[in-house]
């Protein structure tokens, strides 16, 4: 009896369905082979990035928010507003940016570097110490900082990346009352990290990376999900 048998695989975005006619051992017909590609995500044109960073005297905000584990330094938090799919955002410090900004001159004479591109490569580079969600709280210290985000669509196709300058004392704290317009009553969700320290050795030799090689910074959605399994 002559039974038809079908196999399908799948690779990258392209999807191979085959079928061959059996009878028992024996082929009956010619294996046919379709190729389709699967439907991809959304696609996103013109993508939106609205960030607001905050600075908090940590104690106070430890104590309104009954987290313990923010006393003793001041806070950043970061509310990101996108259509996109995925985000990163990671703070570093005005004098960690400046000191990378010299180095990748130093190693790319007469390369133009835009902060798009210093800023792409720190959140790639660094994206395990990057927070993937749309909200997070950062154990800082006093000082200029430098919020960057990057923002992507669904089908990585676009990306869109930006930046929030944040001075960070006493004069500028927020009222802890200020992030209850961003929190919902589940704090637990929002990551809680500690920002700087950028290895601008590492980081500069990732720029020069992306310089001598022109390759796309934007995050497959694998390592999106690998690095939302991570909680450094």
């Amino acid at each position: 009896m002559d039974r038809k048998v079908k196999i399908q695989c799948v690779s990258m975005n392209t999807l191979f369905c085959a079928a061959i006619g059996r009878a028992g051992n024996t082929a009956t017909t010619k294996l046919v082979v379709t190729r389709f590609t699967a439907e991809e995500g959304q696609v996103v044109e013109n993508l939106t990035l609205d960030m607001t960073a905050l600075a908090f005297d940590g104690d106070e905000l430890a104590a309104h928010l009954g987290l313990d584990d923010l006393k003793g330094r001041p806070i950043l938090f970061n509310n990101i507003d996108t259509n996109g799919t995925y985000t990163l955002t990671y703070p570093v410090t005005v004098e960690e940016l400046a000191d990378l900004r010299k180095q990748v001159e130093e190693q790319n004479p007469g390369e133009e570097i835009t902060d798009e591109t210093l800023y792409a490569v720190i959140l790639n580079a660094f994206a395990d110490y990057s927070s993937p969600d749309r909200q997070s709280l950062w154990l800082a210290s006093e000082g200029s900082w430098v919020v960057l985000s990057m923002t992507i669509d669904e089908a990585q196709k676009n990306s869109k990346v930006g930046s929030v300058d944040l001075e960070v004392n006493e004069s500028t704290y927020s009222p802890v009352e200020e992030i209850d317009k961003y929190l919902d009553l589940n704090t637990s969700k929002v990551l809680f990290k500690k920002a700087g320290n950028l290895d601008v050795k590492a980081a500069a030799a990732a720029v020069k990376k992306y310089l001598d090689k022109k390759y796309t910074f934007k995050t497959s959605i694998e390592s999106q999900s690998m690095i939302k399994s991570m909680k450094k």
